[in-house]
């Protein structure tokens, strides 16, 4: 995986969410640009954090919510990307 690519989201958050009636809060970094994974050496530089607005999980699907957190995320990372 290169910086950039985005793993396959599970639904196990989102079923959490849904099952304690709680809000996800969706993050976004650039991190894997500079702390590759499972890479021992990290470079000294300054990660962008986008944290987008809380999404309810209250009436969703797993895959409902999985996806709408998913597609926050995506725009995070598009914003970071662009600056």
């Amino acid at each position: 995986m290169v910086a950039g690519e985005t793993r396959k989201f599970g639904v196990s958050g989102a079923m959490l969410a849904i099952a304690s009636d709680k809000s996800v809060v969706p993050l976004s970094h650039n991190a894997g640009t500079f702390w590759p994974r499972r890479g021992f050496l990290k470079k000294p530089r300054t990660i962008r954090v986008i944290i987008g607005e809380p999404i309810e999980s209250t009436g969703k699907k797993p895959r409902e919510l999985n996806e709408e957190v998913k597609q926050s995320i995506e725009a995070g990372l598009a914003r970071i990307a662009s600056s």
